[in-house]
Parts: structure tokens; C-alpha cells; sequence
């Protein structure tokens, strides 16, 4: 569940709260959860349907997660290529979509590799910093270049380097 505008009330078994905007919350297999909004909200919001047995989603239930603009746009990727999977209505939450009989070529094997994809990165980015929390709130761009040192330490990582592959440059990263 992904709010892009608004707010919405989430009651789960693994989470009791609101979902404001730009924040995602990953349902585990069988959590029942129901969903709401006051009657003068809009929220605009988008609600992926998929399924994982790994338990590295279960952080992701547990509390809302901010996107940053980087994995917005993962996730409307995500969702135009369910356009060219599914049917409409878009707008009505069903659990059965039915796809399209006249699919563009290979628009199933790109929705699974995106949401792979998006999914993946999202563990990378909050595995680490499970523990932390503070850490974790501060900034997002610092867990990723300690993880990926971390990941890396045994090749010649220069500080130029870093700067390049974080689109930053050396005096920012060496603060």
C-alpha cells in the first residue's frame, strides 16, 4: 500500500496507524488488515498485490517507510506495466484482475522483474539499518554508502569514486 497524496488509517495485525503521503507499508501473507479514510479525504493511493514467502519483507508491515522520488518512480514503472498486464477497472480494489488478452510482448516477465527489482533494493536499503533506528531517520544516503563499502571493502574504493557512484562530490562526502 503506497500513499502518493493524503492520508489513510491502516489496522493490521502488524500495524495500527496512519499511512501519510510518499509513506509504503508491505501486508505479510495472510495479515488481515482493513483500510480507511475520513469521507472528506481523496487519498490517492496505490495498492500492489503480489506474493512473497521471504521474511525479509516482514520490516516492511511492521511500520510505515518513506519513499524517496527515486523509488516513487520505481513504483509507477511498477504500475504502468501493470497497465499492460491487467484489465481495468484500476480504481476498484479486487483480488482477481483479469489480464488483458491482447498483451504487449514480454509486459508480464518486466512486472515481475520490476517489482523484484524495487523489492530487492528496498531490502538492501533497510536491512542494515534494522537495528538502528536513529540512524536509519537521519539519512538514507549515508546507510547506502556504508552498506555499500561494507559490501565492497575488499576492492580499492577511492573517495572520488564514492563521490561519482552517490552523485555527490568529495568534500560533502567527507563531512
Amino acid at each position: 500500500i503506497f500513499v502518493n497524496s493524503g492520508f489513510l488509517h491502516v489496522r493490521s495485525d502488524e500495524y495500527n496507524g496512519l499511512l501519510t503521503k510518499n509513506q509504503m507499508l508491505i501486508h505479510g501473507n495472510n495479515c488481515a488488515h482493513a483500510l480507511s479514510c475520513p469521507h472528506n479525504i481523496d487519498p490517492s493511493v496505490i495498492i500492489i498485490g503480489f506474493e512473497c514467502f521471504s521474511d525479509r519483507l516482514n520490516f516492511f508491515g511492521k511500520k510505515p517507510i518513506a519513499l524517496n522520488e527515486s523509488e516513487i518512480r520505481q513504483l509507477s514503472e511498477i504500475v504502468k506495466e501493470g497497465r499492460n498486464v491487467f484489465s481495468p477497472p484500476y480504481d476498484v480494489p479486487v483480488y482477481d484482475m483479469k489480464k488483458k488478452k491482447n498483451q504487449i510482448f514480454g509486459c508480464e516477465q518486466i512486472l515481475q522483474r520490476c517489482l523484484e527489482v524495487f523489492l530487492i533494493q528496498l531490502i538492501r536499503k533497510y536491512e542494515f539499518f534494522e537495528s538502528n533506528e536513529e540512524i536509519q531517520r537521519d539519512n538514507f544516503e549515508i546507510n547506502e554508502i556504508v552498506e555499500y563499502v561494507d559490501n565492497n571493502f575488499l576492492e580499492k574504493i577511492t573517495i572520488d569514486e564514492l563521490a561519482f557512484l552517490f552523485r555527490t562530490n568529495r568534500s560533502t562526502l567527507c563531512k
